[in-house]
């Protein structure tokens, strides 16, 4: 059936992660990166490999996650347990020690569910102390009595998550709790996974935790910086996905050190820094187009309109998607340049960025000014570009050469007419 204006716009889902089989889907976005991460991940699967997969916010890292898990290596060699914290943790209030819950009561969880998994007394009885643990802390009387068996995957989720995703004082306590006590905690959540590895048999454990990119940058630099050493310590594969909020800081280096092995998914180049056009660039517009085009039929976008929004998106799927919505919505039919300027119009609208403008206009002016930075001066500037990445409204880009910035292009033409 012909899709008419207001079909798109419901394809036109910014925030939506995209699954193997989604017709949506544009594979050719990922390049070699999906096979290039789950060959890394098999050749050490036994080693317990922590691997920080960054990335600017919207760039793809959901859907990455859904394609990575249905790879043939992994699905032959892995058993994985993924999920999103937002699902289950309060993201603008989350903790390593939420994150190291979490990721140990969810792997449990998911082996309760698969019938084919035969689950040894001992561990159903190690999970169940550590549970009745968990609710004595948090004084639910209503709760401490749990069921047995697998029965108890069914409590975790519907109360324990329920409480310490919605109740502050819940998290505290648990919190406050673990963290005199955190080599105790790191030897239970050890003893739990190993007993799982063992369950699993011939396939390795392998965790992929989406959405901690989502994490506020201060939060962020608590969980990743403060405490990342934390991370690297269960007995399992883990890929966190984290922001460029992160990784642009100049201590990043020390972040990597102490939990594992990077992997980043670049913004699409689609300017080179000194804002000229080159072969590369015009590659990627293509590839937007064919992008585009998976969602939105060629007679309902002018070509120079979807240009200015691939221009205007700054080679970040999210954007475009974000910015094309808002552009169907005011044409209600076929797309032109002013539809793309109205839409531009409204998502500037939506920012406040007092007390940024110095620092935009300075990478404007030199996209790589905050790799020149001193020790001292970097520090002045990190949390300012952390949070401008993490709005965003700044982009990071590699691309196989030096790390550089720009802002989101949205705000180009305005901050060239600031003094």
């Amino acid at each position: 059936m012909a899709k008419n204006w207001i079909d798109i716009y419901r394809d036109l889902r910014p925030e939506e992660p995209l699954t193997p089989d989604d017709p949506k889907l544009y594979k050719n976005l990922f390049g070699n990166l999906v096979d290039n991460i789950a060959i890394r991940l098999s050749t050490e699967k036994d080693k317990n490999q922590k691997v920080l997969f960054s990335g600017n916010g919207g760039c793809g890292k959901s859907t990455f996650v859904n394609l990575l898990e249905q790879h043939p290596i992994i699905k032959d060699q892995f058993f994985t347990v993924s999920y999103t914290i937002k699902d289950i943790l309060d993201i603008n209030d989350a903790t390593y020690i939420d994150l190291l819950l979490s990721l140990t009561l969810q792997t449990f969880i998911k082996i309760t569910e698969k019938e084919s998994i035969k689950i040894k007394k001992d561990l159903l009885k190690k999970v169940q102390d550590f549970a009745l643990s968990l609710a004595g802390v948090i004084e639910r009387e209503e709760i401490i009595e749990t069921k047995k068996g697998k029965g108890i995957g069914i409590w975790l989720q519907k109360y324990l998550f329920a409480y310490y995703r919605n109740e502050k004082a819940t998290r505290e306590k648990i919190r406050q709790y673990y963290k005199p006590r955190i080599t105790d905690f790191l030897n239970t959540i050890n003893d739990i996974l190993d007993r799982i590895q063992f369950a699993l048999k011939n396939k390795h454990l392998l965790i992929l935790i989406d959405d901690t990119d989502k994490i506020p940058p201060d939060k962020a630099h608590e969980v990743f910086f403060d405490n990342g050493q934390y991370l690297s310590i269960p007995h399992s594969n883990i890929l966190f996905v984290i922001g460029t909020d992160i990784t642009s800081s100049s201590q990043y280096p020390i972040v990597v050190k102490k939990i594992g092995e990077e992997e980043f998914f670049p913004a699409i180049k689609i300017i080179e820094k000194n804002e000229t056009q080159s072969e590369i660039t015009k590659k990627n517009y293509n590839l937007f187009r064919e992008l585009v085009y998976k969602r939105i039929p060629k007679e309902f976008i002018e070509n120079s309109a979807l240009n200015k929004a691939i221009e205007m998106s700054g080679g970040v799927v999210r954007e475009l998607i974000r910015i094309l919505r808002e552009a169907i919505f005011f044409a209600k039919g076929k797309i032109r340049d002013d539809h793309i300027d109205k839409a531009r119009m409204k998502i500037f609208n939506q920012y406040n960025l007092m007390g940024y403008v110095p620092t935009l206009k300075k990478i404007l002016e030199n996209p790589t000014w905050p790799n020149t930075l001193d020790e001292e001066e970097a520090k002045k500037v990190d949390h300012l570009i952390r949070e401008l990445l993490y709005m965003p409204a700044l982009f990071q880009y590699r691309n196989n050469e030096e790390k550089w910035y720009r802002p989101y292009p949205i705000f180009i033409e305005w901050l060239k007419k600031l003094d």
